[in-house]
């Protein structure tokens, strides 16, 4: 019977520690089972602080779409702008162009025309020699009358 006992109270004493070591086991799943709440209730937060970012970051999105959208309505106006204008200056282009050859031709023109009136010019400046001449002819012609109406009797005498 002793022997009986002794192995009863090993089996007692194996028990207890047994038993100690399922406090310390319950213990220690009740301090992760807190620490697991804590890191839950902290990844919590943080998912909402995230949730809140990623909320702010989807408006700013969406305020970067509304305005890439008006400028892209701005851009297609421009090039309709540009277009039209690009057309315009085609055109004026063009025009330059053909009044440049008809500036051409009227330089051309006024370039004989100052060779005539070169030519007019040296053709007037051998008349005005002989204007001069004339005039030089015309005033000794003058003198001369003056001489012989000097010399006439006048009328009453």
């Amino acid at each position: 019977m002793q022997e009986r006992i002794n192995k009863l109270e090993k089996r007692i004493e194996k028990l207890e520690g047994e038993g100690n070591d399922v406090v310390k086991v319950a213990t220690e799943g009740l301090r992760l089972a807190k620490l697991t709440r804590l890191e839950g209730q902290e990844t919590k937060a943080i998912v909402g602080r995230v949730e809140l970012i990623q909320g702010d970051t989807n408006e700013r999105l969406d305020t970067i779409e509304r305005t890439l959208e008006s400028y892209d309505k701005h851009f297609e106006s421009v090039e309709q702008t540009q277009a039209a204008h690009t057309e315009v200056l085609d055109q004026l282009v063009t025009l330059s162009e053909s009044h440049s050859a008809r500036f051409d031709r009227i330089e051309q023109k006024l370039s004989g025309h100052d060779d005539r009136f070169d030519r007019i010019e040296q053709k007037l400046s051998g008349h005005d020699d002989r204007f001069d001449s004339h005039d030089k002819r015309f005033d000794r012609m003058e003198e001369m009358l003056r001489q012989v109406l000097a010399r006439l009797p006048e009328k009453g005498e």
